[in-house]
């Protein structure tokens, strides 16, 4: 996988555009359009040949990918004129997906986010299902369970999944996810 650390949000999306994108989302998450979005996912995924169980991940990742957007987002008025504050990009590889996401948060957010990940990019399978079974066990999350999210969705990419945090101001920053799902 490229470094997506060094890699500008224009330059991820003509790669996933290269790669054949399957569904781009910008805008403003709800639970009814979010359920529309996987909906509209699951049809795409079930005309391709892939096994099931690729595509099953592909749509696990998508919706714990959209419930954190969803209770995580940074709101915009405050910020700028603009009302797209989420990007989700679902495009096919030719080993497999990738799932993009952006999502404006504030500070607090982003060292938690921060944080979490690197700690979940270091765990070897194993350890990631160790983790997901103890948090389960101990009630492990953040406000709004983020924490499970996250797990989750580094088990299903066999942790093939990287974060940038770009700062737009001293409280807020842009955060991206890319997953690769094989």
């Amino acid at each position: 996988m490229d470094s997506f650390g060094n890699t500008d949000p224009y330059t991820i999306v003509t790669c996933v555009q290269r790669q054949r994108l399957l569904f781009s989302f910008s805008g403003n998450p709800s639970s009814d359009l979010n359920a529309s979005i996987i909906d509209h996912i699951e049809k795409q995924l079930r005309t391709t040949e892939d096994p099931l169980r690729v595509q099953k991940r592909v749509v696990n990742i998508v919706i714990e990918a959209l419930q954190n957007m969803y209770h995580h987002q940074h709101p915009l008025e405050d910020c700028f004129t603009g009302d797209a504050s989420t990007i989700l990009m679902v495009g096919r590889t030719s080993g497999g997906y990738i799932v993009t996401t952006g999502n404006y948060v504030d500070y607090d957010s982003e060292l938690s986010l921060d944080q979490r990940l690197r700690e979940l990019e270091i765990l070897s399978d194993i350890e990631l299902r160790e983790r997901h079974v103890a948090a389960l066990k101990d009630g492990l999350r953040t406000k709004k369970g983020a924490g499970l999210g996250l797990i989750e969705m580094a088990r299903r990419s066999s942790n093939n999944i990287q974060h940038k945090i770009t700062k737009i101001s001293n409280n807020l920053s842009f955060f991206s996810l890319h997953i690769e799902i094989k």
